[in-house]
Formats: C-alpha cells, sequence, structure tokens
C-alpha cells in the first residue's frame, strides 16, 4: 500500500534511491550488475505504481521511463508510462507508447483495451474542437 510522504522525505528517499543505484552498479561485477538492475527495475515499477494511485503522473512518468533507460522492452513500464501520459490529457503520447507495448506483447489484453480507451478519448476530444471551432466560426 501506497502511503502519502511529504514532499521533502520524498525528494530525500528519490535520492537516496538513486544514489544506491548508481553506487551499487559501479562497484558491481558484471554477475552482480545484472542482479542489481533487476532490483532497480523492481523498486522504480513500485514507486511508478504509488505514484499513479497517488495521480502523481509526472513521476510516474519519470520512474517508468527509468526502467525504460534500463530495459527499453518492458512492457509493465510502458503501460504505467501511458496510464500517467492518458491522466495528463497527453493522448496522442499515451498511444504511442501503448503502440510500442504492443509491439512488443501484441496479444496482452490489457494493452489492447487500454489502446482502444485512448483513441476513444482521441477521438472524443477530436470532435469537442470540431464543435468549438464550429461555433467560432459560425
Amino acid at each position: 500500500m501506497c502511503l502519502p510522504i511529504s514532499e521533502a522525505s520524498s525528494h530525500t528517499n528519490r535520492q537516496w534511491l538513486q544514489r544506491y543505484i548508481e553506487a551499487s552498479l559501479a562497484v558491481a561485477g558484471k554477475e552482480d550488475s545484472a542482479k542489481l538492475n533487476a532490483a532497480a527495475l523492481t523498486c522504480y515499477l513500485n514507486i511508478a505504481a504509488c505514484k499513479l494511485k497517488l495521480e502523481e503522473w509526472q513521476d510516474a512518468i519519470e520512474n517508468c521511463s527509468k526502467v525504460l533507460v534500463l530495459d527499453p522492452a518492458n512492457t509493465k513500464a510502458l503501460y504505467r508510462r501511458a496510464q500517467a501520459l492518458e491522466a495528463t490529457k497527453d493522448y496522442d503520447q499515451a498511444l504511442a507508447t501503448l503502440q510500442q507495448a504492443q509491439g512488443i506483447a501484441p496479444l496482452d489484453k490489457a494493452i489492447q483495451m487500454e489502446i482502444q480507451k485512448i483513441k476513444q478519448k482521441i477521438k472524443s476530444q477530436k470532435e469537442k474542437e470540431k464543435a468549438a471551432y464550429a461555433k467560432m466560426f459560425a
């Protein structure tokens, strides 16, 4: 369960985690590096999930991006990033992110359903814009 944390404490925790990961990777051998990357992925994905629950969209996007630096084919990070982008009403970028995830996991039903949802929101947004422009020029 994700609990709200004060902004200062959250920033300190984020800095600590980043420093820990960087230092661990610097001293690790090749075998340990893979284990540390896996741990880092898990941490960043969990933080992103918490940030989604807390509706801290930009932090969720940033943590998903950190995962994607380590593992560009991580569909969970792509999916969560798309959810955060959708919440910020960046539908085009959310759709592009989901399509990237679909290219990696074409049979994933959650990704397919989210793509349909985003496409519907894009269509609705375009209809609203069209109606607004029609009123302007009528």
